[in-house]
């Protein structure tokens, strides 16, 4: 059982709000994702290396609100707009798995149940919590599998930016390592005690290595 880091994503009040801060950030803008109709969500994404890409995720304004919680915590406003306030804007870690049931069977009310989801011609499934939170607040990764096709990342337009590092300040690094050593995780971030959770991605790109958090 193993899986790997897929994706980090920036959870954003709205997607011009995160598209600014990325752009402000890096130098770079995303490009357009998509919508994702079972959620009442869109995106942009920028690719971060060969399997690894960077998602601003939001809720879509102008979509049907679901009948379910949303993924990525969307739906608790007061915490999503605290922690935009705060600068914790990178907030989550999206990882693949090839035997997502059985990975997310073994904790199912830290890492949720699958979905199927889609976007445009996409299909995937995703482990999404009843309430819809991220898992230990976003220490933990979602877990996904997008299926024999793999990753997207390869098909996103490379705008020379790469994924260099990937660190989590937590007071509980052990805590969080045992829950990853249990996922098999790999490619996921580097371990490092704080008095606060924090994610922290240091990124290369053409204007030179900055920090996105």
């Amino acid at each position: 059982m193993s899986c790997q880091l897929d994706h980090i994503a920036i959870i954003a009040p709205s997607l011009k709000d995160g598209i600014i801060w990325v752009r402000d950030c890096l130098g770079v803008s995303p490009h357009i994702g998509g919508q994702h109709a079972q959620m009442g969500t869109h995106n942009m994404l920028l690719r971060l290396g060969d399997d690894l890409f960077l998602e601003v995720i939001t809720i879509n304004p102008n979509a049907a609100k679901p009948n379910h919680r949303r993924w990525f915590g969307l739906d608790d406003k007061d915490h999503l707009d605290e922690h935009w306030h705060d600068g914790r804007r990178l907030r989550a870690m999206v990882a693949r798995s090839s035997k997502l049931a059985e990975t997310v069977g073994q904790s199912p009310d830290l890492l949720g149940q699958p979905m199927r989801l889609t976007r445009d011609d996409l299909a995937w499934d995703f482990a999404v919590r009843a309430d819809g939170r991220l898992p230990m607040d976003g220490a933990v990764p979602h877990l996904m599998d997008w299926g024999t096709r793999g990753t997207i990342a390869p098909g996103l337009p490379d705008l020379g930016c790469r994924l260099l590092e990937l660190v989590l300040e937590t007071p509980a690094p052990e805590a969080i390592q045992g829950i990853y050593d249990r996922i098999g995780l790999t490619g996921g971030p580097k371990l490092r005690h704080g008095p606060a959770q924090k994610l922290m991605a240091v990124i290369e790109t053409p204007n030179g290595v900055h920090l996105l958090t």
